[in-house]
């Protein structure tokens, strides 16, 4: 359940507090004649740069003496999974909803801006009556990808339920349904695809509604491209350390990651 948004987007592990440059590297063909040359063109030019910083995230697991004194192996083994899908969990909100003071900050968060990288013309906005018209879907959405865009494989992020409920019925003049089953018979297992794109289905509650719920102006779902649209700048490690309160009698295991 946990963990679709983070597993997918760009992982970085380079130093913060450094500004590393921005820069784009390309040329322009020319034509020329026996008599004329073209001129020098310098492809590498910087237009920017971008500076990491520091956020620590903290986990804290208590155990009471007595637990630890009758637990069994397994409760170890579960310790890990725990602290995991804790952390996978806050990345998931945070890649969408981060307020960026303390934290990361979000996708939907650098939307709302005034100057927003995200362009005006990517915000695109459908009405009922739209969501269940196949043609608005082609004439909205698929025919404004552009090639390079394409070819890189985008996916789709949205709540199971719009999926079910507004995917999965639309249909065309003679009401026969424009998707086809992708589950597999045997183990019941379904691969979500919308147009052959890959659906990744996000929990309720973390910015992207159901579509039948939302309200003019928030957001049902996302068409994009996880590594090219965000990066997470780590230390790709957690640091544990267990220690007894002697307070409280407890065990407590603490897990620190830099992010």
């Amino acid at each position: 359940v946990h963990g679709q948004l983070y597993s997918r987007v760009k992982k970085l592990n380079i130093a913060g507090g450094v500004e590393y440059p921005i820069g784009s590297f390309s040329a322009v063909f020319h034509r020329i004649t026996e008599t004329t040359k073209s001129d020098r063109q310098k492809v590498g030019s910087v237009s920017g740069s971008v500076k990491f910083t520091y956020h620590i995230g903290e986990i804290r697991i208590a155990q009471t003496l007595l637990s630890k004194t009758i637990s069994v192996a397994v409760f170890e083994k579960e310790l890990a999974k725990t602290i995991v899908e804790a952390y996978v969990q806050a990345m998931d909100e945070e890649i969408l909803n981060g307020s960026g003071s303390g934290e990361m900050e979000g996708i939907l968060t650098e939307m709302a801006k005034s100057q927003s990288r995200i362009k005006a013309e990517n915000i695109i906005e459908f009405t009922a009556d739209d969501m269940k018209d196949w043609k608005s879907w082609q004439t909205k959405l698929f025919a404004k990808i552009p090639l390079a865009m394409r070819k890189l494989k985008p996916e789709f992020a949205m709540t199971a339920n719009t999926y079910e409920a507004n995917i999965k019925t639309l249909h065309d003049d003679n009401n026969r349904p424009l998707w086809n089953e992708t589950y597999n018979p045997v183990d019941g297992a379904e691969s979500a695809t919308f147009k052959a794109r890959q659906v990744i289905f996000v929990e309720d509650g973390m910015g992207i509604e159901n579509f039948d719920d939302a309200t003019d102006g928030e957001v049902f779902g996302l068409y994009w491209i996880p590594e090219k649209a965000f990066a997470v700048n780590t230390n790709l490690q957690f640091a544990t350390r267990r220690y007894f309160d002697e307070e409280s009698n407890e065990w407590v295991t603490k897990a620190l990651v830099i992010n």
